[in-house]
């Protein structure tokens, strides 16, 4: 029996914590962030891969730090942690 992985695994490879990425939703402006943990969730019975990025645009000047959670498939790479 071949064994699968889930969504997003092999592109969670390319990620580490501390890299700057952006992503895009369909009803937002586009948004940037630092990635503070890559994790996978269970759904529909196979894993899927997840970030807690820390929000650095898309958020309102003074407000306190968010961190918002991610699905990885959604990130592009703007820059590696050095």
């Amino acid at each position: 029996m071949i064994k699968k992985k889930g969504l997003g695994c092999n592109i969670a490879l390319q990620f580490e914590v501390g890299d700057l990425v952006a992503w895009k939703d369909l009803s937002e402006a586009a948004k940037a962030g630092i990635i503070k943990e890559i994790y996978y969730k269970q759904q529909g019975g196979r894993p899927v891969a997840y970030a807690r990025v820390f929000l650095v645009k898309g958020c309102k000047k003074n407000s306190p730090l968010r961190v918002e959670e991610v699905i990885i498939i959604k990130l592009r790479l703007l820059s590696e942690r050095k």
